[in-house]
């Protein structure tokens, strides 16, 4: 839309530049300069709303200022009025993102320029009237056939970026998703805990019952992770691995959230056989080595592995947390 805005104030510049008669200061400046600011409030906002009432103020604004040289030069307003009438209405269509917006620019639009209608041409007003209803109405067709179309390609668009960072088994992050959101908690928070967890005997399950019980306990752990504290970022890792990361810089809080994980996965009584999990707890800082905080919490994962498993490990002296 800021291309078409800026298209729009090049073509008031160009034609007072054709314009032969003297035209004052005031009356090139003073729309100019009102486009312009309605222009950067549209393009600075964070607000949609004002987004959105900004676009049409600029686009009523835009005919408003060719309205009054249409006044200021009645050659122009005979030869051009209608076609700029048109023209606006059919652009404003896909520059509108509301249909019953872009009505009310359309109609507000045709009001204010008002094409000329010779007096020589008979019922030349109804063929004004005319032009007006249907160029209007094409312009509402042609406005929400765009708004369908650009609806639906968003939709796939965020169907398609959900699908390629959601794990196809558990439907949590998967791995290059965990990273992505890891990496952006590192470079912005002063510090946090990165947690590793590993089914325990995953191997003996799949064995014992089959890989579909195997796919229930993973699918089971994620919904653990679900239920215990969603405002975390958590997502598989990869085979019976999952990751945590815990943006908070509490230690407390973070072994208070692996306890409570680890508890909820002891207290499941759904599946045909009972599963635990190790975990290994690592602190990071802001602007860490990502790599660096996945190898320490494995070592520490190994060593909960190592000391009999269904237990964390956490920190540089691998203290123990039941």
């Amino acid at each position: 839309m800021a291309r078409a805005e800026w298209l729009a104030m090049g073509s008031w510049v160009v034609v007072h530049g054709l314009t032969q008669a003297p035209v004052s200061f005031a009356m090139t400046v003073i729309p100019l300069l009102a486009m312009l600011v309605v222009h950067n409030v549209q393009t600075f906002t964070r607000s949609d709303r004002v987004w959105r009432i900004s676009g049409l103020v600029f686009i009523l604004t835009f005919v408003a200022s060719y309205k009054l040289l249409f006044v200021q030069f009645d050659p122009l307003y005979q030869a051009f009025s209608l076609p700029f009438a048109v023209i606006t209405v059919l652009g404003a269509s896909l520059l509108v993102r509301n249909t019953s917006d872009y009505v009310v620019t359309a109609v507000l639009t045709w009001l204010i320029v008002w094409p000329y209608a010779s007096q020589d041409v008979s019922d030349a007003r109804l063929y004004v009237l005319v032009f007006g209803f249907f160029s209007v109405t094409l312009g509402w067709v042609n406005n929400h056939t765009y708004l369908c179309s650009l609806k639906n390609l968003l939709m796939l668009e965020n169907q398609y970026r959900v699908m390629a960072e959601t794990d196809f088994l558990t439907g949590i992050f998967n791995r290059r998703a965990l990273m992505q959101r890891f990496e952006q908690v590192a470079a912005s928070s002063a510090c946090g805990f990165f947690l590793m967890i590993d089914i325990d005997n995953f191997k003996r399950v799949n064995d014992q019952w089959g890989h579909e019980v195997g796919d229930q306990v993973l699918c089971t752990l994620a919904r653990c992770m679900e239920a215990v504290d969603r405002r975390h970022c958590y997502g598989r890792l990869g085979g019976e691995e999952f990751g945590v990361v815990l943006d908070t810089c509490d230690q407390a809080q973070a072994l208070d959230y692996v306890q409570r994980l680890m508890q909820a996965v002891r207290n499941v009584d759904t599946l045909p056989c009972r599963f635990t999990v190790s975990a290994g707890l690592v602190i990071f800082a802001q602007g860490c080595d990502v790599s660096e905080v996945l190898r320490e919490a494995d070592r520490h994962l190994y060593a909960a592995k190592k000391s009999g498993k269904d237990t964390v490990k956490y920190g540089p002296l691998l203290s123990s947390v039941s």
